[in-house]
């Protein structure tokens, strides 16, 4: 064996040594609240963090915590994906186009994988031979990858330690034009059997053992959307989240994991489907769902808080094959303007979450009493004696029968606590109230902020408030790294304010790159909060716009009348077949005339600026 083969085989036995590990019990802030940054290495959901021109992805940030953020290659803005909009039960996608389309992340050790388990949301637009989801180096020397084929199959190769590639393994009817929640993942037995599994909506469909083919690591990007040093692997397909362990979950684990993406996007797991309060009939709860379980003493999972502020722990009575599950209505988290409320309550928030408590066979159960943790980092002022837990006991969605628990124990870093919770069984439906609307009015403000390329004129921010209470002013902070901030202008506030409130705010003058924004509230007393940062991508260049579009033959491409075009159109094998100059005139016309119909690319240069459009041949 040579070094660089031992010196793989010892990273491999050092980390093989891990794998057994369970997850530690502590808030896991992971996809349905399993895992955290150790374990969860990358998260992509296209509702967070997706930084775009226009519809054009310029960067997928990472919410694992490892920034392991996702962005198109510097240099080829044409090769960006487009966010789709409500693309699955009102949640977004990001489409790839099967063309060029592809997104890069970064090495990391926190990617080089020996064990993992994959979750993956997709949609496939055009079946075709090596769809690639994504791919960590080469399709043939890749750490690991998941591509499909013309008959929705999908693939899944290993270039092992010692480099040979296994032909990929090919498991059947996995992907489709409908979205769908697709599993894989590989474990080793012995620490040197790997063995993967491949589950779709919940069922498993493959299991396999291998002797002794263990993944290289390599240095290369991961790809989202293709695979490196190959043509035609671009995918024509369409993925609203992107999950990645560095190990196999547990058997409860990975249900509740599942249950958290078929509740967010509306699709179902059969005999898996644990959490039932995300259809319509009981009131549409799809959002950050979370959960507890346990199928046996080894497989089992008893603290979760997920992405929302809600965390439930120290079940007292969980038994085997049993879950506990929330998730909430998407409601504002503020209190103003509310009604429904208990004898001595103020106020509560609009936003309410429901509980699922069932097992496997979809029985009702009751896993006792239960500990949960309320994070009100983002709240002030509060005080924590005015602070009520308030469930509706009798489940006729009411609140203003109930008896309000409380107060709660602060255990510090803006954790309020309820311990020994029993009032939380199947169907009910929980929220937070206030005694004193002065002191503790547990008020979140904002409800949207959004950065959007406006090219030629500049980023635009616009965002909403639900309620305001002592608003001063908005001062708009800017960063070229999210590190060091400067204030570059202020918008009054509301002052006090009970309704919905919509403001704008232009930045005429970006920075080249990476533009980060951020708000600073400031109240009237002087009080400040810093609300959440956003992010937008300034290349001065204004995308160019075809029309009519769809066209019949011949259409208008709008340009800067002042510099030279050179204008490419691309056919959806990414080959050039046209090319037009124009000058002196503020479009340049295109004839496709003798081209068969389909969706082509256009590329616009003018000097150092590259727009870039699609249009339509349909006749």
């Amino acid at each position: 064996m040579n070094a660089g083969k031992r010196a793989a085989m010892k990273t491999f036995l050092m980390t093989s040594a891990l794998v057994l590990t369970v997850l530690p019990a502590c808030a896991q802030t992971g996809p349905g609240g399993v895992g955290s940054a150790t374990s969860n290495v990358l998260w992509l959901s296209a509702d967070v963090g997706v930084n775009t021109t226009g519809t054009a992805v310029d960067s997928w940030n990472d919410r694992s915590g490892n920034n392991n953020h996702a962005a198109f290659q510097a240099g080829f803005p044409a090769r960006r994906p487009t966010l789709v909009a409500a693309s699955q039960n009102g949640y977004p996608s990001i489409d790839f186009d099967g063309v060029d389309d592809e997104l890069l992340i970064n090495d990391a050790a926190s990617l080089d994988l020996n064990a993992w388990d994959f979750f993956l949301v997709n949609a496939v637009d055009a079946a075709k031979n090596n769809n690639a989801w994504f791919t960590k180096s080469t399709n043939t020397t890749c750490n690991y990858g998941w591509w499909s084929t013309a008959t929705n199959a999908m693939q899944m190769p290993i270039y092992d330690i010692f480099g040979l590639f296994g032909a990929p393994a090919t498991v059947a009817n996995v992907t489709g034009a409908a979205f769908t929640v697709e599993e894989y993942s590989n474990t080793l037995y012995l620490g040197i059997f790997p063995s993967r599994s491949v589950y779709r909506n919940g069922a498993s469909i493959y299991t396999d053992i291998s002797i002794l083919q263990l993944p290289q690591h390599n240095n290369q990007p991961l790809r989202i959307g293709n695979a490196a040093g190959v043509t035609g692997w671009n995918l024509d397909g369409d993925i609203a989240e992107l999950i990645m362990y560095n190990n196999r979950l547990n058997s409860a684990q990975r249900i509740i994991v599942g249950n958290y993406l078929s509740a967010k996007y509306g699709l179902w797991l059969g005999a898996e489907e644990v959490y039932r309060m995300d259809d319509a009939a009981s009131g549409n709860f799809d959002h950050e769902v979370a959960g507890i379980g346990r199928i046996n003493a080894s497989n089992q999972h008893t603290d979760a808080r997920g992405s929302s502020i809600v965390r439930i722990h120290s079940p007292s009575n969980l038994g085997n094959n049993e879950f506990m599950m929330w998730g909430h209505d998407n409601g504002i988290l503020g209190t103003w303007g509310s009604v429904d409320l208990p004898a001595g309550i103020q106020g509560r928030w609009h936003r309410v979450w429901r509980v699922s408590e069932r097992n496997t066979s979809a029985v009702p159960i009751d896993v006792g009493s239960v500990t949960m943790d309320f994070d009100l980092n983002g709240f002030s002022p509060i005080a924590g004696p005015d602070i009520r837990l308030l469930v509706d006991t009798d489940n006729d969605g009411v609140f203003a029968d109930e008896t309000p628990i409380g107060p709660p124990t602060s255990i510090g870093g803006g954790i309020y606590r309820f311990s020994g919770v029993t009032q939380l069984v199947d169907q009910r439906r929980f929220t937070l109230g206030t005694i004193n609307l002065t002191s503790t009015p547990l008020p979140v403000e904002l409800i949207t902020f959004e950065a959007r390329t406006e090219a030629p004129a500049g980023i635009a921010l616009s965002w909403s408030t639900a309620t305001e209470r002592g608003s001063a002013r908005f001062d708009i902070q800017r960063s070229s790294d999210a590190v060091s901030w400067h204030v570059l202008g202020s918008v009054p506030g509301a002052g006090n304010s009970q309704e919905r409130q919509d403001y704008t705010w232009m930045d005429h003058e970006p920075l080249q790159g990476a533009n980060y924004y951020r708000l600073r509230q400031v109240d009237t007393d002087g009080a400040t909060t810093d609300l959440p940062v956003r992010s937008a991508w300034w290349s001065g260049v204004r995308s160019p716009v075809a029309f009519p579009n769809p066209t019949d033959g011949r259409f208008a491409l709008t340009v800067d009348a002042d510099v030279p075009a050179m204008v490419e159109v691309l056919d959806p094998l990414g080959r050039i077949v046209r090319t037009v100059q124009g000058q002196g005139a503020p479009h340049v016309v295109v004839d496709l005339g003798d081209l068969p119909d389909g969706t082509y690319m256009v590329r616009c240069a003018q000097g150092e600026r590259l727009g870039v459009a699609r249009v339509v041949l349909d006749r």
